[in-house]
């Protein structure tokens, strides 16, 4: 009888690599459309096709959010059971190191006909143990960028072969569910909570008028510059925003496409399509972040205005605790470089940048504000607007906040994380930014920004 072999999978969402789950945390996470469904389906239907069982590892979290995947698993035929410790691969050991041999890794990122042989070989030789994970069949889930080099290798290496080179196995070796086999012990899943008996009084209905009408319209305008492969973060997050913030806040949402050269413009209309809360603009060429933002304040409608960053290195969800500071100020500014800020896997270029430039600015202006570049603001749209700014680019953020002060208006700095951004690129041109703020620092020093 030919050795039966063992496949396990883990079920997980792509974010839950070790790799990426430094960087990418609980809050990046929620911001993420879940893809774990269908994956699990594309493998199911893989398994199905190749007459193949696995055995199903899933943690905790996957189990409470996914349980009509688990009866889909189940009612498959495969092995179920909670993830729990190491789960045993076949590895190869060469003098006085040992690699694995049987994982989704080794199949996407080692040369195959090499790994076809030493699959081969010990296979003839007794049973083996493949481990993957549910992610790795999926070659088009989000690139974390922000992860850096060598994690973006270990991780996204190889996906779009993935697929091929996993049927090869499941058609060379005969595996099965059987865990038990291999001395691998499965815990049972986590049941799901049993829901309380005592309903609590639902409280009194109010009217979607009244509700609407309790809450402060916010316009909330996000620049844009192409980021096509960030957009369906960037809109789950303001969604969520939306959901948190739907007792007191009202919020309009302006999109501001400067100048896209890729996919942004048509996937904007495409999101705003029937959705009365989207408000669209559009510059033809690029002209820079700070007249982005000031076309933004133009198209609003609400008398206050709030900016972030496309990118989102700022968590949209401070938006709780910035726009009550509203109420006693002209405008209220994200700060990261304030003592109670911080910075979360910024480059070390960027920080000493902006860390440098706001240090200058605080002296030349004597004033005790401790950032000045943050594009993550809230402002009173007619005092805003009635600033006419000499620069259209990351310099004119700077500009606005200097023309303030000159003008004696009230601003407040709220604590804030900024961290690096997960999804694209940064569109900032580093010199050029430099030499501009030193001709604005030298401009502001012979008073000629008012």
């Amino acid at each position: 009888m030919p050795p039966r072999h063992l496949l396990t999978i883990a079920v997980e969402e792509f974010c839950d690599d070790p790799a990426l789950r430094a960087i990418v945390s609980p809050t990046h996470r929620q911001r993420f459309e879940p893809r774990v469904e269908a994956d699990v389906e594309a493998l199911l239907d893989l398994l199905a096709q190749q007459r193949a069982t696995a055995t199903f590892c899933v943690s905790a979290a996957v189990a409470s959010r996914h349980p009509a995947l688990l009866e889909r698993i189940a009612a498959a035929g495969h092995e179920l059971g909670a993830r729990s410790g190491v789960v045993p691969v076949t590895v190869e050991r060469r003098f006085w190191w040992v690699r694995p041999l049987a994982t989704g890794e080794a199949l996407r990122r080692r040369p195959w006909s090499d790994l076809q042989r030493r699959l081969r070989a010990r296979a003839a030789r007794e049973p083996l143990v493949l481990a993957i994970a549910s992610w790795e069949i999926d070659p088009a889930h989000p690139v974390v960028r922000g992860a850096g080099g060598r994690v973006i290798g270990s991780h996204y290496d190889g996906l779009a072969r993935f697929r091929e080179r996993l049927t090869w196995c499941l058609r060379e070796f005969p595996f099965v569910a059987a865990a038990a086999e291999v001395g691998m012990a499965l815990a049972p899943l986590p049941r799901a909570p049993t829901p309380a008996c005592a309903v609590e009084a639902a409280p009194p209905a109010v009217s979607p008028e009244a509700a609407a009408a309790a809450r402060t319209r916010v316009s909330l305008v996000v620049p844009l510059l192409d980021e096509a492969e960030g957009l369906p973060y960037l809109l789950r997050t303001l969604r969520l925003l939306q959901e948190r913030l739907a007792d007191r806040w009202q919020f309009e949402f302006v999109l501001v496409d400067d100048g896209s050269t890729d996919a942004t413009w048509p996937l904007l209309q495409q999101a705003a399509a029937g959705r009365t809360d989207i408000v669209l603009a559009r510059h033809e060429k690029n002209r820079g972040v700070a007249a982005a933002i000031q076309t933004g304040m133009r198209t609003a409608t609400a008398d206050i205005v709030a900016s972030i960053d496309g990118d989102c290195s700022y968590d949209p969800a401070e938006l709780a605790h910035m726009l009550p500071l509203l109420a006693d100020a002209d405008l209220v500014t994200a700060s990261p470089y304030h003592p109670r800020g911080a910075v979360a896997n910024v480059p070390a270029w960027r920080l000493w940048l902006s860390r440098g430039l706001s240090r200058i600015y605080r002296l030349l202006l004597r004033r005790d504000i401790h950032t000045w570049t943050s594009c993550f603001r809230v402002y009173r749209k007619d005092l805003a607007l009635s600033l006419a700014l000499d620069n259209e680019r990351f310099l004119g953020i700077a500009e606005l906040l200097i023309r303030l002060v000159r003008r004696g208006a009230r601003i407040v700095e709220h604590p804030a994380v900024l961290e690096s951004r997960l999804l694209g690129f940064s569109k900032m041109k580093t010199l050029r930014t430099i030499r501009d703020h030193l001709r604005l620092c030298w401009r502001v020093l012979r008073g000629q920004v008012r």
